[in-house]
């Protein structure tokens, strides 16, 4: 609309009120270059808030490009759920250790995306995408952070590295006809394909020495933290190793010496009195998680102790509690308290799984 005013010296200005203009190309995308890069510093949390600004917000946001960029960004874990391994219950309620350093609420108690008699249950997480079961030979892949929902052909296990690739896949490893002769193969199964095919050459993979007198087959934790593949001995009641495998699995090296004696002087309801030191299991306590940082010397344990859950810094031997939690009160006191395992835990990362 244009309009004129009048001024003293009688001419008159025309201006328009709506300001219709085109931006070139190569602007437009100078702004969209800018605009990606400050997207990629702000939290996942808030990006899923920004979709909502516009819909070419939205399109940057949920470019595939985009969410690879995102994911090379590698982002602190959020937190832990966890519940009581002894509990078969159909559909469990998970508690949530809170681990970003701006703690929010649990993303969920209990799995409500598919209504099913059966309950819905987590089997694994792999950065921050779940594989849950709702009974009855249904999964699911499910995205905490985006509540993305996605049918599973079968469980087993979850593979998922949003750096190398959006496409997540389910592993089954099972007998061949010949079992007895120790046989086995591997299916994969990949959401971009939706096909199975078998799957990469099995080896035998070398395991780490052990001590004379030991069973070879006792190990307290074995997983992947931070892109490594994990495992710790259970040899003793401290200390104990923490074990890496090499990149090319040609065997494994120390990564960790963890001596517990401190963590045992500072919570000494962890010691049980009533056997030998000398005794594996004289410190009570269970391991929910070995935590990789981006910075390997901020890598932590999760420790569950009597009625705690301790953080274990593996750099600099330091701890500190970081929750309280109640026991059953239906069993002895060292063991009713030890309700949690690190096969119940499952770490969270947020992402933007497309799913």
């Amino acid at each position: 609309m244009l309009s004129t005013i009048g001024t003293k010296s009688n001419s008159n200005i025309t201006f328009s009120s709506s300001h219709n203009y085109q931006q070139s190309p190569e602007v437009t995308g100078n702004l969209d270059d800018l605009l990606t890069e400050i997207l990629l510093c702000i939290p996942i949390k808030l990006l899923l808030k920004f979709k909502s600004v516009s819909k070419h917000w939205l399109s940057l946001i949920s470019n595939p490009v985009f969410c690879h960029r995102l994911s090379l960004i590698r982002k602190p874990i959020t937190g832990l759920f966890y519940h009581h391994f002894a509990l078969q219950v159909s559909n469990p309620e998970y508690d949530f250790i809170n681990l970003d350093s701006n703690p929010s609420s649990p993303p969920f108690r209990t799995l409500t995306f598919v209504n099913t008699s059966y309950g819905n249950q987590i089997l694994q997480s792999c950065n921050g995408l779940l594989l849950c079961s709702s009974g009855h030979s249904n999964y699911y892949f499910y995205d905490p952070t985006t509540k993305g929902v996605s049918r599973s052909i079968f469980g087993v296990n979850l593979a998922f590295d949003p750096s190398k690739s959006s496409d997540h896949k389910v592993i089954y490893v099972g007998a061949c006809d010949s079992f007895l002769g120790g046989q086995l193969h591997m299916e994969i199964y990949s959401s971009e394909t939706s096909d199975w095919r078998y799957g990469e050459k099995l080896q035998e993979m070398p395991m780490p020495p052990v001590p004379d007198g030991w069973d070879s087959g006792i190990y307290q934790y074995f997983g992947e933290s931070g892109g490594h593949l994990l495992l710790i001995d259970f040899c003793g009641a401290s200390p104990f190793i923490v074990y890496e495998m090499r990149t090319d699995y040609s065997g494994w090296f120390v990564k960790h010496h963890v001596d517990l004696g401190g963590v045992a002087a500072a919570f000494p309801e962890m010691i049980r009195t009533y056997l030998d030191p000398d005794d594996l299991h004289y410190y009570g306590y269970s391991l929910l998680g070995v935590v990789g940082e981006e910075n390997d010397d901020d890598s932590y344990l999760l420790l569950h102790l009597p009625n705690k859950v301790v953080h274990y810094d593996l750099k600099d031997k330091t701890y500190k509690n970081l929750l309280d939690v109640a026991s059953d009160g239906n069993q002895a006191a060292d063991a009713s308290s030890l309700q949690y395992r690190w096969f119940g835990a499952f770490q969270y990362y947020q992402c933007l799984a497309c799913v």
